[in-house]
């Protein structure tokens, strides 16, 4: 049996300066049996422009009118062909082993519907900003 699918899920709104970064995190993954989804939500700043340089990579949506942020991540989803997805916000970026680290226990743990990761934070200019962990 092969490696399975998962789906890179981008619902996206007005985030332009985090954008190019957010894609390239989701295509610079090691792990490399995946597909990325961008599915815009009526962006009035130069969003949907940025995903553009990306359409040989990524599938690039546009919505007619904004439907708001729950039911585009759903549209995003419902996008998707992969066994498992990934829900990654526009304005947020993976870790390069994200999927190659957490697909292992999700196929292990059958019984687990949804996992999170740690998380870091950093400012706009990408300095790390103390936060408190998900998890003691």
């Amino acid at each position: 049996m092969g490696k399975p699918l998962v789906s890179i899920c981008i619902p996206n709104y007005n985030t332009e300066k985090y954008l190019d970064v957010c894609i390239q995190s989701a295509l610079n993954q090691t792990y490399n049996n995946i597909e990325v989804i961008f599915a815009d939500d009526c962006s009035t700043d130069r969003s949907y422009s940025v995903a553009e340089k990306y359409s040989n990579q990524v599938k690039i949506y546009k919505n007619e009118k904004n439907i708001g942020q729950p039911e585009n991540t759903n549209k995003c989803i419902k996008l998707s062909s992969g066994e498992f997805f990934v829900i990654l916000h526009s304005d947020d970026q993976l870790l390069p082993e994200f999927i190659e680290k957490l697909l292992p226990i999700m196929i292990n743990n059958p019984e687990v519907g949804i996992a999170v990761g740690e998380r870091r934070e950093t400012d706009e200019t990408g300095v790390p900003i103390s936060i408190t962990p998900f998890y003691d």
